[in-house]
């Protein structure tokens, strides 16, 4: 334990230059640019309902090949009656404005900085200006990081049939505990309160990484909780150690249930003692009760969308995280062959998508030194 925190400090330590230089550019450019006009406002081709009791904030960075499943999810959305805000960074070319035009009631292309964080405020913002929208009882902060599935629609209709003012797809319990942000739904009492209100005008948007999770993800989580909210998780640990168990009570396991649990028992041991585990033995040789705490106790150990998120799509058609292979939990060929509700034509974007973001073997060799450190330390 001792070891595992001296490496760290001297990994912080390491990639402190980095840090200050993110403080200092952010300073400067909120100097020079203190309120910067959006780039591009624009109404979308939906109709808004004059009815319209739900709204999104729909944050994304596009690009080609992440297309198809922010077209999901705004199609997603769409079927389920939200007022569709989509907010990105920067100027997008013609043919991807387009192709989110025609999924959104409004678009906004605001100045590049902040991530996530920074285009849920400025959609926040511009919700609470609009008179049409003063009514909404339900508001979605979403993010495109993760691959959606076309049945996305039937999963956020789920979303919404469950009890509690503040819903998440997943919670992590990993160094400090946060709903994750990429997928939240609040109810009126949450988003009506002075901690929401005093959360979002208190923010100041920065586009390093890891001010986005400390001061976002999680002060947001701790804002709210503070105030008396607490999250529900729609995967979370108990219903997955649930399912698994009943899966074993079915008779002889799938085979591609089987290859799931390898991959993720492989996750565990890694994250153990960063060596590869001898597959098949891991799970086969445990009863299922075992095997069932282990998935449950992984889901609350590390980030579950990379612990238990292949075993979440397999068993639920759950979103997978974009990083997953980037973060280097999966091979691309894993999930590419394992991963559940995607087309060969949607998988084949998945694929170029991948090799864009790349893999961890990207950062070997001496000239590669900076960037591994700064991938280790979590700043890119």
């Amino acid at each position: 334990m001792a070891s595992h925190l001296l490496k760290r400090l001297i990994l912080n330590l390491l990639v402190l230059p980095h840090d200050l230089y993110e403080w200092a550019r952010d300073l400067i450019v909120r100097r020079h640019h203190p309120n910067p006009a959006p780039l591009g406002d624009e109404a979308g081709s939906l109709k808004q309902n004059p009815d319209c009791t739900r709204a999104a904030i729909v944050a994304f960075y596009l690009h080609i090949h992440s297309l198809p499943f922010l077209c999901n999810l705004l199609e997603g959305l769409a079927e389920n009656g939200f007022f569709i805000l989509a907010v990105t960074e920067g100027k997008l070319p013609e043919e991807l404005r387009h192709a989110v035009r025609t999924r959104c009631h409004h678009l906004i292309e605001r100045f590049p900085m902040g991530r996530d964080f920074g285009s849920y405020k400025a959609g926040w913002e511009w919700i609470q200006k609009r008179g049409d929208l003063k009514n909404i009882d339900t508001l979605a902060l979403v993010n495109d990081s993760l691959f959606y599935a076309k049945e996305i629609g039937a999963t956020i209709k789920d979303m919404l049939a469950q009890k509690g003012g503040w819903l998440c797809m997943f919670e992590n319990f990993q160094t400090l505990y946060h709903a994750q942000s990429f997928f939240q739904i609040f109810r009126a009492p949450v988003f009506h309160s002075a901690a929401f209100a005093d959360f979002w005008q208190n923010y100041v948007p920065s586009s390093a990484r890891m001010h986005v999770i400390t001061k976002g993800e999680v002060g947001f989580t701790r804002a709210l909780m503070d105030a008396g909210f607490e999250p529900h998780a729609y995967y979370n640990a108990m219903r997955l150690r649930a399912d698994i168990l009943g899966k074993f009570g079915n008779g002889p396991l799938p085979a591609m249930l089987e290859d799931t649990l390898n991959i993720t028992f492989d996750f565990r041991n890694k994250k153990k003692d960063d060596r590869p585990c001898a597959r098949k033995e891991d799970f086969l040789t445990l009863l299922p009760t075992d095997v069932a705490h282990k998935i449950g106790t992984m889901a609350e150990t590390h980030n579950p969308t990379h612990a238990v998120g292949l075993l979440c799509n397999y068993l639920y058609q759950a979103p997978i995280k974009r990083d997953i292979c980037y973060r280097e939990v999966l091979a691309m060929s894993d999930l590419l062959a394992l991963a559940q509700g995607f087309s060969a034509e949607e998988k084949e974007s998945m694929f170029f998508d991948l090799r864009r973001k790349g893999v961890p073997a990207n950062f070997a060799g001496i000239r590669k030194i900076p960037q591994r450190l700064l991938w280790k330390a979590g700043r890119i």
